[in-house]
C-alpha cells in the first residue's frame, strides 16, 4: 500500500498518470484524503518551475510580492478549474432533469428517484478531482462509462488547454 501510494504521488506530481491496476482511482471514488492529496499534488504539478519558485519564497518570506506570471498562473488555473467544475458538474446533473421531466410526460425514468444531496456531493467531488486531474495529471476517480457526453467534452477540453508553461504537464 506504501509503495502504491508513494507511485500515486510522484506521478500526480509529474503529470503521469500511469495506472498500476487498470481501474485508476476509482476504487477510492469518496476518499477524502485521496481527492486531497492527489488533487494538490497534480495542482502544485501544474504550476510549474517558476511559479513554484517564487510561492515558495513568498511562504518563506523570502520575497515581499508575487511576479505578474505568478498572479496570471493562479488566475488561470482557479478560472479553469470553477469552469471544469461547472461544465462537468452541470453535464452530470442535467440527465437528472431530463429524467423529471421524462417522467412527467411519460410516467417512466431511467434513473431511480429524484437527486439527493449525497448524489450531488458525490457529483461536485467528482467534478473537482476530473476538473484538477484532466489537464494534467490524467487520473481519474469515476468510470468513464459513468461519465455523461458532455462532461467527456469538457474533459477533453481541459485536456487540450493542459497546465501551465513551464509545469510538468503535458497538455
Amino acid at each position: 500500500r506504501i509503495g502504491r501510494s508513494l507511485y500515486y504521488c510522484i506521478h500526480a506530481f509529474c503529470q503521469g498518470g500511469f495506472d498500476l491496476t487498470g481501474q485508476d482511482l476509482v476504487g477510492l471514488r469518496y476518499h477524502v484524503a485521496v481527492h486531497g492529496v492527489i488533487g494538490s499534488l497534480a495542482v502544485l504539478g501544474g504550476l510549474g518551475g517558476p511559479a513554484l519558485y517564487e510561492l515558495v519564497g513568498r511562504l518563506l518570506r523570502r520575497r515581499r510580492c508575487l511576479g505578474t506570471y505568478v498572479h496570471w498562473v493562479l488566475g488561470s488555473l482557479a478560472c479553469l478549474y470553477l469552469c471544469g467544475v461547472a461544465a462537468v458538474a452541470t453535464s452530470q446533473v442535467l440527465p437528472y432533469f431530463h429524467d423529471e421531466l421524462q417522467q412527467g410526460i411519460t410516467g417512466h425514468a431511467q434513473r431511480p428517484g429524484p437527486l439527493t444531496v449525497q448524489q450531488m456531493g458525490g457529483i461536485l467531488a467528482d467534478a473537482s478531482f476530473l476538473s484538477i486531474s484532466c489537464r494534467s495529471a490524467g487520473f481519474h476517480t469515476l468510470a468513464m462509462d459513468q461519465v455523461e457526453p458532455g462532461a467527456r467534452i469538457a474533459m477533453m477540453v481541459l485536456m487540450s488547454i493542459g497546465g501551465a508553461t513551464g509545469s510538468m504537464a503535458g497538455g
